[in-house]
């Protein structure tokens, strides 16, 4: 046993050794300006710690690279907010980040704000203190951050077996942070889905108006997927998401992969159908190329174009 204790005490040695001779090359390559090796030299390293990680997210600035700026100076936060080291470079990067994205400012200084709380709290208090900074480090950080709840010497409560919901962040904080933009390594559903959802999916409606292909490619971005309908309580459900006054029908996520067999984009076949039947039967294939999805205001589905306008439904699971 010592002799492996010493084995992995030397393994550790040479990687801070290495760690520290890559950083003060980068270093070097940034203050001569040179920007570009920098950023080569840091995206062949393992990014393993805050200093690390703030020096890829200011060589990304220096490169006109503000959304992998963004990510990186995160990936910093995340960092420290798990290890509790590195505090002045992780100081530096919630500062870069006040400038190129408040809002996630405002969610990792919560983050902060429970974590001081969670030490300081009985077990019962601590457990929904933990699942809080769950929902937010996974909200503002990534989905790297699910297997860390927090500092292992404030957590001792036992881990949750559900997953919390943004309920926890609501019971906690008595809000919800403003969410940071979507478009910035947000592969988890938003805040604002409806967390609790139905049979461990979560949705949310987005009123921007897109094509049927934009609406998907946003969902993806964001880790999700058009809704995908497999029950008439399910498609209660996501009708019943539509907000107060909506009368406009919205992209769902079945298409047409062969002449009148229809899919969803998952590649699932349909094996519930809620086709509008009255009035004018659906599928009708018209206009020429009607070949998606949409969910309309009474609840049944209709066969449209793609390139059609519309707000639409997001579906992530959890």
């Amino acid at each position: 046993m010592k002799v492996l204790i010493l084995i992995l005490a030397s393994l550790c040695l040479v990687a801070i050794a290495d760690d520290d001779k890559t950083y003060d090359a980068v270093v070097a390559l940034a203050k001569a300006g040179n920007y570009a090796a920098a950023e080569t030299v840091l995206e062949a390293t393992p990014i393993n710690s805050v200093r690390m990680a703030y020096a890829l997210g200011y060589v990304k600035e220096k490169r006109n690279k503000k959304d992998d700026a963004i990510k990186a100076y995160l990936l910093a936060m995340r960092l420290n907010l798990v290890s509790g080291n590195g505090t002045e470079n992780a100081e530096r990067a919630l500062k870069r980040l006040g400038e190129l994205s408040p809002a996630h400012v405002d969610i990792l200084n919560a983050i902060t704000g429970l974590q001081l709380r969670q030490a300081k709290a009985g077990n019962r208090d601590k457990a929904m203190l933990q699942g809080a900074v769950r929902v937010l480090m996974d909200y503002a950080c990534g989905p790297a951050l699910e297997v860390v709840l927090a500092p292992a010497a404030v957590v001792t409560a036992k881990t949750p077996s559900r997953r919390p919901s943004r309920m926890a962040v609501v019971k906690a904080l008595g809000y919800i942070p403003k969410a940071p933009p979507r478009d910035v390594d947000a592969r988890r559903a938003p805040l604002d889905a409806k967390a609790d959802g139905f049979a461990r999916h979560s949705y949310a409606v987005f009123k921007e108006r897109l094509s049927w292909p934009d609406a998907q490619k946003r969902c993806k971005k964001m880790g999700g997927y058009l809704a995908c309908i497999t029950s008439a309580e399910e498609n209660e459900f996501v009708h019943g998401l539509r907000p107060a006054g909506e009368t406009s029908h919205m992209w769902i996520g079945g298409k047409l992969t062969a002449p009148r067999k229809w899919e969803w984009i998952t590649g699932n076949p349909l094996v519930y159908e809620n086709w509008l039947q009255g009035g004018w039967p659906q599928p009708d294939y018209e206009p020429a190329g009607a070949d998606v999805i949409c969910i309309r205001n009474d609840g049944a589905w209709s066969d449209d174009v793609a390139g059609s306008i519309r707000s639409f439904i997001c579906e992530w699971e959890r």
